[in-house]
């Protein structure tokens, strides 16, 4: 009873602290907005995609093509001179502006290879790169259609009318799924370009890192106090363990339950459920091995920030750097990433924690017996 009541007092002590509870608050309506906002179609670029002559069918279909597919691009059909005002202000990324007489630029495509249509770029970073690849697909069937008539008129004399080209053309070449994206486990996912909805996860892991380097912080300046100055090493780890893995797992707790609640979580919530608990034990391990090596709280406290950063960019939250992977394996959220995705990493995630646990204590220990001398 007096272990579970020291446990009850040091999380309860955690509660007093106003930025602790601004951390809870936080992480639950944080999680929430970005679930909710990536199901309303969050976009990480915005086109304009200009239709030089809005009556053209040919343009009808690669707009249609274009905003009818799942898409980190947020596209706006509009007129040329709209498009480059909306760049110009800064109201979009790019301008893709699409020829009047589309069919004759295609034309000339096939006999002078000169461009077809015409982007114009607020910003250059990689999405835009990549987006561009949107319009090449978006533009792509039209000139298939145009080397499928040419082969059908000078092939068959008898000519069928535009019409019954296009219904044909349309009918042969109806393709279903070419590609099913599936974990190393074997299990589908979705192969849709939902960058947000992607890093998701990883966004909001990062809320428990805080909480957890909070709570840290939080017991270096009680004992820079000398709040457990009467007390042996084990069990000033044994605080020390109390106050910063209650704050982890309790945030943990709240953000599972806001991805829950606002649909991220949508299947095998047991298992997400264990690789949160698995990545809050292993933030508040990282966390004290940072503060036993710590000797005062300012020291720490600027070290979060640089913490967060770190972890933002080199874990594989958005995308993978290979050459600063080792860099990312000393980070907690590397591991909960790649335990979410293959279930064969656990392993590898529970050795983390233990490393991290043991070296916090013989830190501790080396410490203790330094202040000594």
């Amino acid at each position: 009873m007096t272990a579970i009541r020291r446990i009850c007092l040091l999380t309860k002590r955690l509660f007093k602290k106003p930025g602790f509870i601004v951390i809870l608050v936080t992480c639950f309506l944080f999680s929430g907005a970005l679930c909710t906002f990536c199901d309303d179609g969050g976009s990480v670029v915005r086109v304009a995609v200009a239709l030089t002559d809005p009556d053209d069918p040919v343009l009808q279909r690669i707009a249609k093509r274009l905003t009818d597919a799942e898409s980190i691009i947020k596209f706006t059909v509009t007129s040329p001179q709209e498009a480059k005002d909306a760049v110009e202000s800064g109201d979009m990324d790019e301008a893709w502006i699409l020829p009047e007489d589309i069919e004759l630029a295609i034309e000339k495509y096939f006999l002078e290879r000169t461009p077809i249509a015409t982007v114009i770029r607020g910003r250059q970073d990689v999405t835009n790169l990549l987006s561009v690849e949107r319009l090449n697909a978006a533009i792509y069937p039209e000139m298939s259609y145009r080397v499928y008539v040419d082969f059908i008129k000078s092939n068959f004399p008898d000519n069928l009318d535009e019409a019954q080209l296009r219904k044909s053309y349309d009918e042969s070449f109806k393709l279903g799924k070419l590609i099913e994206t599936q974990t190393v486990d074997s299990v589908a996912v979705s192969d849709g370009d939902d960058f947000l909805g992607a890093s998701t996860r990883g966004i909001v892991a990062l809320v428990v890192l805080f909480a957890a380097l909070s709570a840290q912080m939080y017991y270096l300046d009680d004992r820079e106090k000398g709040c457990f100055d009467g007390f042996n090493q084990g069990k000033s780890f044994g605080f020390n363990l109390i106050t910063v893995m209650g704050a982890a797992l309790i945030c943990a707790v709240l953000c599972f339950c806001s991805l829950w609640v606002f649909g991220y979580f949508k299947e095998a919530l047991l298992w997400e459920g264990i690789s949160y608990i698995v990545y809050a034990v292993g933030c508040g391990g990282f966390c004290m091995l940072l503060g036993a090596v710590m000797k005062k709280t300012s020291l720490f406290g600027v070290l979060i920030p640089f913490v967060m950063i770190l972890s933002l960019f080199v874990s594989p939250i958005f995308f993978e750097i290979s050459l600063l992977r080792p860099i990312a394996m000393l980070l907690p959220c590397y591991w909960y990433l790649q335990m979410a995705a293959n279930a064969s990493m656990t392993g590898f995630a529970l050795l983390y924690l233990v490393i991290t646990l043991a070296l916090s204590y013989l830190a501790g220990i080396l410490r203790s017996k330094h202040l000594r001398v």
